[in-house]
C-alpha cells in the first residue's frame, strides 16, 4: 500500500497534469507547483483551475480581466510569473506559504482600481498574482443586519445581494460597482452615505486575514491593533483579507438623487429612488440604460482607458480668488476627461475619532478633492500633456489650501513618495506618503506592521515599513 501511494503521488506531481498550462512547465515552475500540490490544504485536481504560469492560455485574460489603468498595460509593465486564482480560504493560506517560501512577492488583486496598479505590478522582482476575481461569495444576514463579503466581491454585487434581501438595509461605501471591498474597505471607502453612517470601514465588526506564516485570522485571533489597522490603514501592508463581516445600516424606502445642470435643456433637479436603485444611478447606469441586475457586471464594456488621479483634503474654505484660479487652470488643456470631484464630508464622519479606526481625514475636514484626467490615445506626449496637467492643477490648489497637504489612500498617488524595493525606512515613509496618508496614525500603524509581519513580506512601493519603538507597551499579537 505505501508503494502504491508513492505512485500515485509520483504521477500527481507530473506537469502534464497542469490542465491550466499550454506547455510542459519547467523545473522551477514544477517547484513552486509541487508546493502548492503537497499543501493538505489544495487537492490536487483543483490546481488546473487555480494556477496558471505565462504558458497558460488563459493567463493573459485573467490578467487583463481587472487591468484598470492602460498606462500599465504596456510591454514592458512588470507581469506575475504565476497568477492563483483561489476559491476557499485554504488556497490562500497556500499561495502565501508557498510565495514567501519560494522568494517571491506576492500581488493581491480584488477589483483592480488601485490607481497606481500596486495590485497587480511588482516593479521590485519577480512576484506571484493572487486574484480574488472567483473569491466573492456574499451572505446577507436580514435578521442581524450583518454580511460576511468574500474580499473579492464587488461592490455592485454588495448592493445587489442585500438589496436584494431587504429593500431597507444597506451598505455606506463606493459608488462605482466594479471596485472590489477587499481594498475599498481597507482603505476606508467613501460613499454617499458617509455623512449619515460614516465610511466603509466604519461599519465593519469582523473580519478574516491570512498573516505571512499562512495562518487564517479573525478579528479575536489578529487582535485589535490589527483589526483597526486594516480598516483605513491598507491592509495590504498586513496580510490577505479573505473576508469581512459588515454591519448593515438602515435605509428609507425611497431616497432622493439629484443632477444639477445650467444649462437651458434641465427641466427637474431631483428624483426618488429606492437605495439600490440610486447606487445604479451614481454609477451612471441609467445613462447606459441598465436595470438594477446590472449591478452584478463587474465586467463593463467600457474600453481600458490611461488615467492618472490625485487628492486632497480640505480643511478651510478656498477663498472668492483661489476658486477663479483653479477654475482657469482647471480648463486649460487636459485630457478626453478632467474631473475635480468634491466629496462633502461632515455629519457623522465628523463624530467619529480619527483613531478611531486607522482612517484619520475626520472632525474639521470640509471636503475631499479627487483630481482625475483620463485619456485613450497612446503615445508619450498624449500622456506628458495629462501628467503635466493634472501635476500643474494640483500645485495651483495647493497654493489656496491649508498645509501640510493630506491624501486619500483609496486614490493613491506615487507621485506622493516611493520605494521602489518597498523596504522604505520609517523616517522616509513617514516623511513622504506615510503622514500624507494617516497623519498622526502613520507611526502606530508602523508599530503594528512591526509586531504582525516583522519581516516585511507583505510590501509594495508606498506599504506600511515594519517600526519598532522601544518605548511602546506592546499589545499581544498572535504569531
Amino acid at each position: 500500500m505505501a508503494h502504491l501511494g508513492s505512485i500515485i503521488f509520483a504521477l500527481f506531481s507530473l506537469p502534464f497534469l497542469v490542465t491550466s498550462q499550454d506547455q510542459p512547465l519547467s523545473w522551477e515552475d514544477d517547484q513552486f507547483y509541487e508546493c502548492l500540490l503537497h499543501e493538505p490544504t489544495i487537492f490536487p485536481r483543483q490546481l488546473g483551475s487555480l494556477f496558471y504560469t505565462q504558458s497558460a492560455q488563459s493567463y493573459w485574460p485573467i490578467l487583463q480581466s481587472t487591468l484598470r489603468n492602460r498606462r500599465f498595460n504596456s510591454s514592458d509593465a512588470s507581469k506575475p510569473r504565476y497568477i492563483i486564482t483561489p476559491r476557499n480560504s485554504d488556497h490562500i493560506r497556500g499561495a502565501v506559504m508557498c510565495s514567501k517560501r519560494f522568494n517571491l512577492d506576492l500581488r493581491v488583486r480584488s477589483g483592480g482600481h488601485d490607481y497606481e496598479g500596486l495590485s497587480y505590478l511588482d516593479r521590485s522582482g519577480p512576484f506571484v498574482l493572487l486574484d480574488l476575481g472567483q473569491f466573492r461569495k456574499i451572505d446577507v444576514n436580514v435578521t442581524e443586519e450583518t454580511a460576511w463579503v468574500e474580499a473579492g466581491a464587488s461592490l455592485g454585487e454588495v448592493y445587489y445581494n442585500i438589496a436584494n434581501k431587504s429593500g431597507t438595509l444597506a451598505f455606506p461605501s463606493g459608488l462605482c460597482r466594479s471596485v472590489g471591498v477587499g481594498g475599498h474597505i481597507s482603505g476606508g471607502g467613501q460613499g454617499t452615505l458617509m455623512r449619515k453612517y460614516g465610511l466603509a470601514a466604519d461599519n465593519v465588526i469582523d473580519a478574516l486575514i491570512v498573516k505571512a506564516n499562512s495562518t487564517l485570522l479573525d478579528r479575536k485571533g489578529m487582535g485589535e491593533d490589527v483589526f483597526w489597522a486594516i480598516r483605513g490603514g491598507g491592509a495590504a501592508s498586513f496580510g490577505v483579507v479573505v473576508s469581512w463581516k459588515l454591519k448593515l445600516v438602515h435605509v428609507p424606502p425611497k431616497v432622493t438623487v439629484f443632477t444639477v445642470k445650467r444649462t437651458l435643456e434641465q427641466a427637474e433637479d431631483c428624483k426618488e429612488l429606492t437605495w439600490i436603485e440610486s447606487a445604479l444611478y451614481f454609477d451612471d447606469g441609467y445613462k447606459r440604460g441598465e436595470s438594477v441586475p446590472d449591478l452584478l457586471n463587474r465586467h463593463l464594456n467600457e474600453k481600458p482607458k490611461f488615467f492618472k488621479a490625485k487628492s486632497d483634503f480640505v480643511t478651510k474654505p478656498i477663498s472668492r480668488e483661489g476658486l477663479k484660479t483653479i477654475w482657469d487652470t482647471f480648463m486649460h488643456l487636459g485630457g478626453e476627461q478632467r474631473l475635480l470631484i468634491l466629496v462633502p464630508y461632515g455629519g457623522r464622519l465628523s463624530e467619529i475619532s480619527e483613531h478611531e479606526t486607522a482612517f484619520p481625514h475626520r472632525a474639521g475636514t470640509l471636503f475631499n478633492l479627487l483630481y482625475y484626467t483620463t485619456w485613450r490615445k497612446r503615445g508619450q506626449q498624449e500622456a506628458r500633456n495629462n501628467l503635466e496637467w493634472i501635476k500643474r492643477l494640483y500645485n495651483v490648489v495647493g497654493n489656496y489650501i491649508p498645509k501640510p497637504r493630506t491624501a486619500y489612500l483609496n486614490y493613491r498617488d506615487l507621485d506622493l513618495g516611493k520605494d521602489l524595493s518597498g523596504n522604505a525606512s520609517y523616517s522616509k515613509a513617514a516623511a513622504t506618503w506615510g503622514h500624507m496618508y494617516f497623519k498622526h496614525n502613520f507611526k502606530k500603524l508602523a508599530e503594528v506592521k512591526y509586531r504582525f509581519d516583522p519581516e516585511n513580506y507583505f510590501r509594495n512601493e508606498q506599504s506600511i515599513p515594519p517600526f519598532r519603538n522601544e518605548q511602546s507597551i506592546p499589545p499581544q499579537c498572535p504569531q
